[in-house]
């Protein structure tokens, strides 16, 4: 059966996808078989792994804005150790992907780091990488490397890399493991993999056309990075009400992703940045009261105080 790539499908794998992401793959489907994606395995096994590059198929480059030193330390545990090794690099994308990319993967200059970070569906990273693309294509990448930020080049990178690197293997296999490792270098984002590939998996890729794709106008409709207005803040000010630190400015940028990240991450759901449904259902619980902190001074008065009763005990003694 003929594997065809439609809106419905891609919504049942990333229910919060962006509109000219969806676009864009589906405008520029016939480079999958072009590359030997070409049965429904490979298919569901490619865009489990897209999907999770893309943060749920909402963004064709690496958001590198981070607002907390905690997040940062998570994702790269061996560059920043400390909370004060992370927070120059908090809000300054540039700066921190010229800090983790620079000197390697071919980045040789010092703007390569930010020039050549993770983009298209696969997020290809590094100078080197950008190169095996141009070598492919013949398309001038290297010196314009915002084309892998848009289609067919978003989409034929990741294509190219999967060709390239034989992931096949791990596809006909039904090795998600291994194909995440091939692809992420480790196992980062492993469970949230096989929720996509599982999704995946369960698409009928030989459909004849598009079933109906349910939108909503409701107040808590799906929100993700671009969107903007009072639905936005909303959820801003719930998340303030969470304790997160945010901007309640109906302006859903790079910032308010990643806290959503975080706070979907503390409370056991899926970390695409996508505010929908179980999100929205999340942050409509009221939050944990915060454990008052006892200061420094007051924890030593109080210290003080039991050493004090202590020995008049003992004198008593």
């Amino acid at each position: 059966m003929t594997v065809r790539i439609t809106e419905a499908g891609l919504r049942k794998i990333a229910p919060g996808a962006s509109n000219d992401i969806v676009s864009g793959i589906i405008a520029h489907q016939n480079l999958l078989p072009k590359y030997g994606i070409d049965t429904h395995q490979r298919v569901a096994m490619f865009f489990g792994q897209v999907a999770c590059e893309t943060q749920g198929l909402t963004r064709l480059e690496e958001n590198l804005y981070y607002t907390t030193a905690k997040r940062l330390m998570q994702v790269w545990p061996t560059r920043f150790k400390s909370v004060g090794a992370a927070t120059p690099f908090l809000r300054n994308p540039r700066k921190l992907a010229n800090n983790v990319y620079g000197g390697r993967l071919g980045n040789n200059k010092p703007d390569d780091g930010w020039l050549y970070r993770g983009s298209g569906c696969k997020n290809t990273t590094g100078k080197y990488n950008f190169g095996i693309v141009q070598k492919v294509t013949g398309l001038p990448v290297v010196a314009k490397p915002e084309m892998l930020r848009r289609f067919p080049e978003a989409l034929e990178s990741a294509c190219i890399y999967w060709k390239t690197n034989n992931l096949n293997r791990f596809a006909d296999a039904g090795s998600v493991t291994g194909l995440t490792k091939a692809v992420q270098g480790g196992s980062g984002g492993l469970s949230d993999r096989r929720i996509y590939t599982d999704r995946a998996l369960r698409v009928d890729w030989g459909a004849a056309a598009d079933a109906p794709v349910p939108h909503t106008n409701t107040a808590e409709r799906t929100l993700r990075i671009g969107d903007h207005g009072p639905t936005v803040k909303i959820a801003q000010e719930r998340l303030l009400d969470h304790g997160y630190e945010i901007m309640t400015d109906g302006v859903f940028g790079p910032g308010t992703e990643n806290i959503v990240r975080e706070f979907q991450e503390a409370n056991g759901l899926m970390p695409d940045g996508v505010v929908g449904p179980n999100t929205w259902s999340a942050l409509k619980k009221t939050p944990e009261p915060a454990e008052p902190d006892i200061a420094p001074a007051a924890t030593g008065f109080i210290a003080l105080i039991v050493e004090i009763i202590a020995r008049l005990f003992n004198v008593q003694r």
